[in-house]
């Protein structure tokens, strides 16, 4: 290699560094996230029930307890997202039926972050059902204990509307931040059981598959300035290829 090239290599590293360096960048912004749900798939374990999970006087964590639910490998043109099973819910007679999760995040490294009052949680699933007009839903309730009576924030929920077409999974989807002295969430999926009659009265059921939690920290100022300098180096390295591929 001559000397003019050299330099020119100095001046413009190989493409390989570039990607070490953009990548290493940008993953040491992603706030250490942490998926936190056991069996989010519903496919793996057999279901107890919602009140075995919040009726307390502790938690039952890391399994799911169902009201008016039941693991399913399909129901006519429905199936599961990721199989072998999905979560097949049903009118319980009240307001809505709900299947719930409780998860200790009095541990490490979710702990830390909370009692900074730096983290967030993302708690999404996808619904699907082959009635018109259901309404499905996600919620996520803050504990300071791991009793039911302990709660301290929330729950934060959101409903919306299901399409009637079997073969979409739609994506649904919860954001915030955790209160500072949580202990305990419970995640809970659900459908509001007067959206699950169809036209002729006929009661109808409403399916839940790939539920996900992410824990993960707000980044902190000097974080943030590490995201900016990997948004330069790709912008950087994009007009790069670009001048040399003119």
């Amino acid at each position: 290699m001559n000397a003019s090239a050299s330099v020119q290599n100095r001046l413009n590293p190989p493409h390989s560094v570039l990607n070490c360096l953009t990548i290493a960048v940008l993953l040491g912004c992603s706030g250490a996230a942490q998926a936190q749900l056991v069996d989010g798939g519903f496919d793996s374990q057999p279901l107890t029930t919602l009140a075995a999970v919040i009726g307390g006087p502790t938690f039952l964590y890391g399994q799911w307890g169902q009201e008016s639910s039941t693991l399913s490998p399909g129901v006519g043109p429905n199936l599961p997202n990721t199989f072998p099973l999905m979560l097949s819910m049903t009118n319980s007679g009240g307001v809505a039926t709900q299947t719930g999760q409780a998860l200790d995040v009095s541990i490490a490294p979710f702990a830390a972050q909370i009692a900074t009052g730096t983290a967030m949680f993302s708690y999404s699933a996808l619904f699907n059902a082959n009635t018109a007009g259901p309404i499905g839903g996600l919620a996520m309730s803050f504990y300071s204990s791991n009793t039911f009576a302990s709660a301290i924030g929330g729950p934060v929920v959101a409903n919306f509307a299901v399409d009637n077409f079997p073969g979409t999974w739609q994506a649904h989807t919860i954001m915030g931040s955790i209160p500072v002295g949580t202990a305990s969430m419970l995640a809970q999926v659900y459908y509001l059981n007067a959206s699950l009659a169809s036209a002729n009265g006929a009661l109808q059921p409403g399916f839940v598959d790939s539920a996900r939690l992410t824990i993960s920290a707000i980044p902190e100022p000097s974080t943030w300035a590490l995201m900016g300098l990997g948004g330069l180096l790709v912008g950087w390295r994009h007009r790069r290829l670009m001048r040399q591929g003119t």
